[in-house]
C-alpha cells in the first residue's frame, strides 16, 4: 500500500503526517486513501512542508486488520455458538441463547482488552507502522 503525505510537524524524532488525496480519489469515501488522514512516523530530520510516500507491507496491513476486526468477531461468535450449545439441552434450555450471548460478549471483551494492553508494545514494533519510502521532489508546501 502506497499513498502520499505531507509533513507537517516534526518532533522527538517523529514527523506528523497528513495524507493527501489523489485526484481520482477526493470525495470518494470508498477507502482509507480518499480522505486526509493524521498520523505519526518514526524517520529522520525531515523538512516541514515537504510531500513523501508512504507505505506499509500488505501482509501487515493484513495481519493487523484480522487482529484488530477478525480476531474479536471470531471469538464472540465462538463464544456465542458454544453457550447456545452447550445450555441448549440442560435446564437451562428457555435461556440459552442469552446464555451464549453473554459468553460472546464476555470473549470479545477479553479480546479487546487483551488486545488494547498490547497495544503499547505494538506501537513501538515498526511492523506496524507505515514508513517513508521516498519524497516528492516537485511539491514544497509552505503553511
Amino acid at each position: 500500500m502506497k499513498i502520499k503525505a505531507r509533513i507537517v510537524d516534526y518532533s522527538n524524532g517523529q514527523a506528523h503526517l497528513q495524507t493527501i488525496p489523489e485526484g481520482q480519489c477526493v470525495g470518494c469515501k470508498g477507502c482509507s486513501q480518499a480522505t486526509i488522514r493524521e498520523l505519526r512516523v518514526s524517520s529522520p530530520p525531515i523538512e516541514i512542508g515537504r510531500s513523501v510516500w508512504l507505505s506499509m507491507e500488505t501482509k501487515d496491513v493484513t495481519k493487523a486488520a484480522f487482529m484488530a476486526y477478525g480476531l474479536p468477531l471470531v471469538l464472540f461468535m465462538a463464544g456465542l455458538f458454544s453457550g447456545i450449545a452447550l445450555f441448549s439441552n440442560s435446564r437451562y434450555d428457555s435461556i440459552s441463547e442469552l446464555i451464549g450471548l453473554a459468553f460472546g460478549i464476555s470473549l470479545f471483551l477479553i479480546t479487546y482488552f487483551l488486545l488494547r494492553r498490547g497495544e503499547i508494545k505494538r506501537d513501538k514494533d515498526q511492523l506496524y507502522q507505515a514508513k517513508i519510502i521516498g519524497y516528492i521532489e516537485e511539491e514544497i508546501w509552505k503553511p
